[in-house]
């Protein structure tokens, strides 16, 4: 960062040369201008612009923190979805099989929830496998 006391003394030095004669500053304005190329701006921008890409970089770190964190929450409740659904389907076709207290279901009814089961579990399965991994960005 720039010196504040160094920058004082140059508006000092060049508000009094300003205030002199037309000739005197004419001929002091060499100085102002020597005086004004020692100040080094160069490492003030460079120093700004590292801050500004160290927020950038940790604004970023953030996003992919909360992303990740995000996307485990519910991978694991599409988790537990899927799970239910297919003990509850595994717990159909048990009674369905063994004739538990007068439930039965045709032959056609079976079908359609297997295979409706089937088709969405692997359709889930698939949505959050390229949910959780994307193919690039």
């Amino acid at each position: 960062m720039s010196d504040p006391t160094k920058e004082k003394k140059l508006n000092a030095t060049f508000l009094k040369k300003v205030q002199k004669s037309g000739d005197d500053v004419k001929e002091d304005s060499n100085t102002d201008l020597e005086a004004l190329e020692d100040v080094d701006l160069s490492e003030d921008i460079d120093d700004s612009r590292q801050d500004h890409e160290i927020k950038v970089l940790k604004q970023k770190l953030k996003e992919l923190e909360d992303t990740h964190n995000l996307r485990l929450k519910f991978a694991w409740a599409i988790f537990s979805v899927v799970s239910a659904w297919l003990l509850a389907v595994g717990i159909i076709l048990f009674f369905d099989g063994f004739g538990f207290s007068c439930f039965s279901l045709s032959e056609n009814v079976l079908i359609t929830v297997l295979t409706t089961t089937t088709i969405n579990v692997i359709a889930l399965l698939i949505i959050v496998a390229n949910w959780l991994f994307p193919k690039g960005k």
